[in-house]
């Protein structure tokens, strides 16, 4: 990573689950983000929440491609209690791999968090944008899975010191 990346936590799984999260993050960086290596035993949706917050406070706009398929636009103005990174044609292939999540200006307490996703796996690609209608500072973050994540998969939260 760049040198103004700084890596905050590394989560490795040792066994299965469908959550990790990041706590007590500290605002002293500009911008968050999480490279994610992970796969699934059975097919799994991605999402993510913000400071534990389980309310109907996101919003999202996705663009999918899937092989032999046409591409998938969309958007959702209130995709109850998370932003999902998987929104395609249900649930994310068991051999998914790779996720890059960009927080944006995290730590500021006057304006909504928004971010953006990247994702690519077997024959599947999603890009999506999402907001998270707060003003708080956020402090944690819990990526989800509608499946347990597998053993070995990997996540990293890197803080970006001057974006």
């Amino acid at each position: 990573m760049p040198k103004t990346y700084e890596k905050i936590a590394t989560e490795t799984l040792t066994s299965g689950s469908t959550s990790i999260t990041f706590s007590s993050i500290s605002g002293s960086y500009t911008d968050l983000v999480i490279v994610g290596h992970q796969t699934a035993a059975t097919n799994c949706e991605i999402g993510i929440r913000f400071n534990g917050d389980s309310a109907g406070n996101y919003e999202q706009n996705f663009v999918s491609g899937v092989a032999g398929n046409a591409v998938i636009k969309g958007s959702n103005t209130d995709s109850g209690n998370q932003i999902y990174l998987i929104w395609t044609q249900g649930t994310l292939p068991a051999s998914w791999t790779g996720t890059i999540i960009n927080i944006f200006n995290y730590a500021n307490t006057t304006t909504y968090k928004t971010m953006l996703s990247r994702l690519g796996g077997k024959n599947e690609t999603n890009n999506n944008s999402g907001t998270w209608k707060s003003t708080a500072a956020i402090t944690s973050v819990t990526v989800l899975g509608s499946s347990n994540f597998s053993t070995g998969s990997t996540w990293t939260l890197y803080g970006i010191k001057a974006a």
